[in-house]
């Protein structure tokens, strides 16, 4: 589900108070909450268990990424007014509402059961692509491996021939090239028949006998 999918949905949910607000009268009503998923799965064009499933998760990411602030804050990290970069967070306006020892309440049960044991899903949504802590370790992981991968090769006499002999034979028009590559090819293919290798005399194997 794209981004915009998500945001329409988190709309949808936060109209419907019975769904997440437990003062609503109707909170505990399984019919009236079913009826309104139905609306929720008609309005969006999707199937209701899919829209579930991804609703948890964007209410996980939301209190994973509230307690993440309000922590800040409270340990004077926050440097004023801390916002949030997760995309859907502001899209959850309406979950501020609640009482703050509620709201805490849930986090910390869910921060508990949910932090060690992610699933891909979960990790799709609380994917953050303006985020430069999720932005710069996969980057930095890349670059590290193409460093070793370009020192390697330096000190590698084999690349650095490859690299040289490449060079050599850029400089020949398409036909000379067919002629020095056919060349190259022969001698690789003696060499590989032993014609270069070093016989032992005879001298020698009298002497190792």
């Amino acid at each position: 589900m794209d981004k915009d999918s998500c945001r329409s949905l988190i709309r949808l949910y936060g109209s419907k108070l019975l769904l997440w607000n437990s003062t609503s009268p109707w909170y505990r009503n399984k019919h009236m909450r079913e009826e309104a998923w139905k609306e929720i799965s008609a309005e969006m064009g999707m199937p209701m268990p899919l829209l579930k499933k991804k609703m948890t998760s964007l209410m996980s990411c939301y209190r994973r990424e509230r307690w993440r602030l309000d922590r800040k804050i409270k340990i004077g990290s926050g440097r004023g007014v801390s916002k949030s970069k997760w995309f859907a967070f502001n899209e959850f306006s309406f979950m501020r509402n609640k009482k703050s020892d509620e709201t805490s309440c849930e986090v910390k049960k869910t921060i508990k059961q949910e932090i060690g044991a992610e699933n891909n899903e979960e990790s799709n949504a609380c994917a953050n692509d303006e985020d430069p802590l999720n932005l710069n370790k996969a980057p930095k992981r890349r670059n590290f491996r193409a460093f070793n991968v370009i020192v390697g090769s330096h000190t590698d006499p084999y690349f650095s021939f490859g690299q040289n002999l490449a060079n050599e034979l850029r400089k020949y028009d398409s036909r000379t090239l067919s002629y020095v590559k056919r060349a190259i090819n022969n001698v690789i293919f003696e060499a590989d028949l032993g014609r270069y290798t070093p016989k032992r005399s005879r001298g020698s194997s009298r002497e190792e006998d």
